[in-house]
């Protein structure tokens, strides 16, 4: 393995990835908070943007990391010591991370931009593009996560939004068997176990990995 190498423009900002959907989405929250209106040709540019400029960073790591065999980059932002072990919250790249993050971002930019000419005349509109920019959030956080408690923390977040995205694709009165499917208490129940579930899977990582290490501790004293 040759290590860590010298990161450029793209590897020391990738968490752009991550953050430019969460703006996006902040913006496009900024609606229903303040009655801001825009206008939806706006709202699918803003997301499209976003998506875009994801792609872009995505495939230029995806290239880095190809034309340099095993290198792995980092980016560090803050080191959450527990009193027993640190929990590192940032960013962190190899060429596998960037081959499903670039597969991923095209995906989501068809998506969207197919979206548009469905959804247009949907009441739901601006909350569903919210929800794929929180997706995008999330699932960026995911492929690019240093370790494993970020990792499950932004899985379980992923879990959540996906279960808002199908649970507001649906219009009240609806007679098609998805969406009657989607306005019963079965997807929300769902949801909340799913979520519940995968918090406390987590959880319980942490209180095991906190007891291993001081039983390790003990030992060695």
């Amino acid at each position: 393995m040759q290590g860590f190498v010298e990161m450029g423009f793209f590897t020391e900002n990738m968490i752009l990835i991550m953050f430019l959907p969460l703006w996006t989405s902040l913006i496009l929250l900024a609606e229903k908070i303040f009655d801001i209106v825009y206008n939806r040709k706006t709202t699918v540019i803003l997301t499209l943007v976003s998506t875009f400029i994801g792609i872009i960073f995505s495939v230029m790591l995806l290239n880095k990391t190809v034309t340099t065999p095993d290198s792995v980059y980092e980016n560090i932002i803050y080191n959450l010591e527990t009193g027993f072990f640190s929990i590192p919250l940032g960013t962190r790249t190899d060429k596998y991370s960037a081959v499903f993050l670039t597969v991923y971002m095209i995906i989501s930019f068809l998506i969207q931009l197919f979206s548009y000419s469905r959804l247009k005349h949907k009441i739901f509109f601006t909350k569903y593009y919210l929800y794929c920019n929180l997706l995008n959030f999330s699932v960026a956080g995911v492929f690019l996560s240093p370790g494993f408690v970020q990792f499950l923390g932004f899985t379980v977040l992923c879990g959540f939004i996906t279960y808002l995205i199908s649970e507001n694709d649906t219009e009240p009165g609806s007679t098609t068997a998805t969406d009657r499917l989607f306005q019963s208490s079965q997807p929300q129940k769902f949801g909340i176990l799913n979520t519940l579930s995968d918090s406390f899977l987590l959880f319980c990582i942490l209180i095991t990995s906190c007891a291993l290490i001081q039983n390790t501790h003990d030992n060695a004293i």
